[in-house]
């Protein structure tokens, strides 16, 4: 076995035990090292559940004769609450709302509330937003793509996966829209 040729040259390289290649480590691992979350913050995912769900066909017979492509249309929307007067459990649901068209005509929609309950204690007002408006739909999301796809699926059309949907982004553009604007 050879070594590297900074061992050979008497410099020591640290290596991550994970990286199968063992690559130095770099500069972007110290970041996510130093960014490991608060100890004294809780956050917990205890429950999942579907709350509501809604599947409609109304051209199924026809449709389902005529394999085609549809044109899929996904919305989402995040609420929560808190359960407790203590304010440690917590409620979110994922709304999600999912049209698909065939020629000016709806070949199927689905919409459902998939919910979570969320134990979060000890974080600060500025983190407990970004914990129920996007971490907790993050984790959501993978139970409301398997519910879709298996309405889809069930009501006779080929297999469904919603793309990932970035909540952080979705997330600043709330914020944006919520801040007053200032005029000149």
């Amino acid at each position: 076995m050879r070594l590297p040729a900074d061992w050979r040259r008497g410099k020591k390289i640290i290596c991550h035990w994970r990286r199968r290649k063992r690559e130095p480590i770099q500069q972007r691992d110290i970041a996510v090292a130093e960014s490991i979350p608060d100890p004294n913050v809780v956050f917990k995912f205890q429950k999942a559940y579907l709350k509501d769900t809604s599947y409609e066909s109304p051209n199924a017979p026809r449709l389902l004769a005529e394999p085609k492509s549809q044109q899929v249309s996904a919305r989402f929307n995040v609420t929560h609450q808190a359960m407790d007067d203590k304010q440690r459990f917590y409620e979110v649901v994922l709304h999600v709302k999912v049209e698909a068209i065939h020629d000016d005509e709806v070949a199927f929609v689905v919409e459902l509330q998939q919910a979570g309950v969320f134990e979060i204690a000890g974080a600060t007002p500025e983190e407990l937003p970004i914990m129920l408006e996007v971490r907790c739909p993050e984790i959501l999301l993978a139970f409301a793509r398997q519910a879709v796809c298996d309405l889809v699926v069930k009501g006779g059309f080929p297999q469904l996966l919603i793309n990932p949907v970035n909540f952080h982004a979705r997330y600043s553009q709330k914020l944006r829209a919520d801040a007053p604007q200032v005029q000149g």
